[in-house]
């Protein structure tokens, strides 16, 4: 077994260091762009360990001898072409890499929106998938909630490798396959890793899907409670029982334990990059889902939905054709000057290819991948203009995309199909061996489905529909990221009495042309104070009905009290003025707010030290800290319990519990929501930054806190769903 080198170690991480370093200091330089930027940095180092090297070492360590590839004097020339070896590897690698972002991803936050309703249907009933009510984020979802879904996420990828590994190990055992690249030349799972991951991805995202956009139904948030129950219970199975059953088979099989290391590496693998870029994906996910909730519920109201119908297929036929002009004036004659299928039998697992042959390959099955993506991009960029142009939504242009997608497809019929991986091989310099990773490819073989129809009938079906959404999904989601980042695509939350409402459409900026006023736009505030700028009487009225309802045109003229044949210029003076803008309504949302009746602080020791009512009816704070102390003891004692109390549930009103270093809070609320339980939390650690040196020896004196209404007022004078 060769060793690696000093050398080899230079030959293998240049490449990625100095894109690591470019990155670094663009991120540096661009501090609005340096989260994403690390975040896709750390993802292609998952993918380029992970995919690149680890199968290198895990085949060698299998029997795998590296092959000798080139041999040359220790010139400088050698050198370079070893190098430019490494430069083509990592090509190819950033090629194989972007199919996650823009091929296989997409696929999973398409379907997995169905999913959700299935599930969410499955809860509640049929009949009663009408009365639920949502509160997506789109554009501002906090940071710590980002954090807080992806350290869940994360959980459940590493809780479900066992059980993957477990239903691996299952298949091979029942359908008797054969798996040892080293002997067949070729591979019969290496299709599972991918489909396999990709579906189970998306029935993770599905439950998740329901707590980020919020379902409300018969006064609580439903879809945390759902998600909270489905993840508590994958993980108990998948870790206990899984775990005893793959034990027992590495036990009596320990043959296959290379090609679990192999499996679990692509799994880890995948789960990093899915968490690092499961903040750009999301968003777009969730707007599936509220789309077809809201279909469901109304679908009357979204026949404006096809007014743009005829110009959407026009578009789709333009695009189409020119995706085949593409391919037949670029594709077609170049792919004939080069025969990439005659370099397939070169680079396979067991051949002995050159440097330079490694080198050609590399190249051209990387720029073969940038082209496909090239052919991505041609549709999604047509498909923005389309949305930008006409004010409208990224999915019914999609249709005849699709169907010119699959004429395409005729005149390429698919191959024989390959799964990647790497080796190593050698090269002589002079004296030294220089030990490289490089790609290689195995042929999958789907013999084995013939013996059994059933099985055969299952996985062409997984196949099939991953096949038939690839394009048409990555389209809709890639389009509906862009969308959700165009400058006048906006989400504004306005406050009324007792309901919180939520409206993403599309912002008519002064001076971004003309205004058309429609009777169900709604007319945005974009000044402070009125005092900024000169308005007359009328429009100083008008300004102060708007600023406090955030209403529809139609509702302005018929309660704003002013005369309806003037509105519509004062609405349009007030615009050029850059006092409103208006919204065109995409997505609306309406939610009861939450009421807040009380805030305690508490001793451990059962003392009352500080307390805030936010209602008219005031509850003692030695009441309720007596309280508190005694249930808690009580359950404790009883069930001898290491953990505390945090939640008493009294239907219409619930009293929440947070414990810290001195004293515990509790806060009497109608229900119990994540972002109530994360502001108490906050409360409490910054109440204990402030106040921990008097807490260590608390005389009883009350005055100490005194400016506690400043805290309070940061996290709690918000409105709290």
């Amino acid at each position: 077994m060769q060793a690696i080198t000093l050398s080899s170690m230079g030959i293998v991480f240049v490449p990625i260091l100095i894109v690591s370093l470019v990155a670094v200091i663009i991120g540096f330089l661009k501090k609005n762009l340096s989260n994403s930027i690390y975040r896709i940095l750390i993802a292609l180092w998952s993918f380029w360990i992970f995919y690149y090297l680890i199968p290198a070492m895990i085949l060698q360590n299998a029997g795998l001898t590296a092959q000798l590839s080139m041999v040359a004097n220790s010139s400088f020339s050698a050198w370079m072409k070893l190098y430019t070896l490494s430069f083509a590897n990592f090509l190819y690698s950033v090629a194989l890499f972007l199919a996650f972002p823009i091929v296989m991803y997409p696929f999973v936050y398409i379907i997995s929106p169905f999913i959700s309703v299935v599930i969410l249907i499955f809860y509640i009933g049929r009949k009663n998938i009408t009365q639920v009510s949502l509160w997506a984020d789109f554009k501002v979802k906090p940071s710590q909630f980002l954090a807080k879904e992806e350290k869940e996420m994360l959980k459940m990828f590493l809780a479900l490798l066992p059980f993957s590994i477990y239903l691996l190990t299952t298949i091979i055992q029942i359908m008797q396959i054969p798996e040892d690249p080293l002997t067949l030349g070729r591979t019969t799972l290496g299709w599972f890793l991918e489909i396999y991951l990709m579906y189970l991805l998306a029935f993770i995202i599905s439950f998740h899907l329901l707590a980020s956009v919020r379902v409300y139904f018969q006064n609580k948030f439903i879809g945390e409670r759902i998600r909270d129950t489905a993840f508590r219970t994958i993980l108990i199975v998948s870790i206990i029982l899984s775990t005893l059953s793959l034990y027992s088979y590495i036990i009596q099989n320990p043959e296959t334990l290379y090609l679990l290391l192999f499996f679990s590496s692509y799994y880890i693998m995948t789960a990093i990059i899915f968490i690092m870029l499961f903040r750009f994906f999301e968003p777009a996910s969730a707007y599936i889902l509220v789309k077809i909730i809201s279909l469901i519920k109304d679908f009357r109201a979204h026949k404006d939905f096809f007014k743009t119908l005829p110009i959407a297929i026009v578009l789709g036929v333009v695009l189409g054709v020119a995706v085949l002009g593409y391919y037949y004036l670029i594709v077609i004659p170049i792919s004939i000057q080069i025969t990439p299928s005659r370099l397939l039998t070169d680079i396979l697992l067991f051949s002995n290819p050159r440097v330079d042959d490694i080198i050609y390959a590399d190249l051209i099955l990387g720029l073969s991948n940038f082209w496909l993506y090239f052919d991505y991009g041609i549709v999604v960029i047509g498909a923005l203009f389309f949305i930008r142009k006409y004010k409208t939504k990224p999915l019914h242009i999609l249709i005849p995309v699709y169907i010119f997608r699959e004429l395409v497809s005729l005149y390429f019929p698919p191959g024989k199909h390959y799964w990647i991986t790497s080796v190593f091989s050698l090269a002589l310099l002079g004296d030294e061996y220089v030990l490289f990773p490089r790609f290689a490819l195995l042929e999958i073989d789907f013999g084995f489905l013939e013996q059994n129809y059933l099985v055969k009938s299952v996985v062409e079906s997984f196949l099939l529909v991953f096949d038939a959404v690839g394009l048409f999904g990555s389209i809709i989601i890639l389009s509906i990221i862009g969308y959700l980042h165009m400058k006048d695509v906006v989400q504004v939350t306005a406050k009324g009495e007792a309901r919180l409402k939520r409206i993403l459409g599309w912002m008519h900026r002064p001076n971004g042309g003309a205004l058309q006023l429609r009777e169900n736009t709604y007319v945005i505030p974009i000044i402070k104070s009125k005092e900024e700028i000169e308005l007359t009487e009328e429009e100083q009225k008008l300004y102060d009905f708007v600023k406090s309802e955030i209403p529809k045109v139609s509702e302005v003229k018929e309660k704003s009290l002013l005369p309806p044949e003037e509105i519509p210029n004062l609405l349009k003076n007030l615009w050029t003025k850059h006092v409103f803008s208006f919204l065109e309504e995409d997505v609306y949302f309406e939610i009861p707010l939450t009421r807040l009746v009380g805030l305690y602080v508490v001793m451990k020791d059962g003392r009352g030290v500080y307390s805030k009512s936010f209602g008219k009816v005031e509850v003692g704070s030695e009441l309720v800290s007596g309280m508190l102390s005694a249930i808690t003891s009580f359950v404790k004692e009883t069930t001898r319990s290491s953990d505390y109390l945090r939640l008493i549930d009294h239907g219409d009103i619930v009293l929440l519990i947070e414990y810290g270093t001195y004293v515990f809070v509790a806060l009497l609320a109608e229900r119990e929501t994540p972002e109530i339980r994360m502001r108490l939390k906050g409360f409490l650690k910054e109440f204990e930054q402030r106040y921990g040196d008097k807490l260590i020896d608390w005389t009883g004196d009350l005055r100490e806190f005194t400016d506690c209404d400043e805290i309070v007022k940061n996290y709690f004078e918000r409105p709290v769903i």
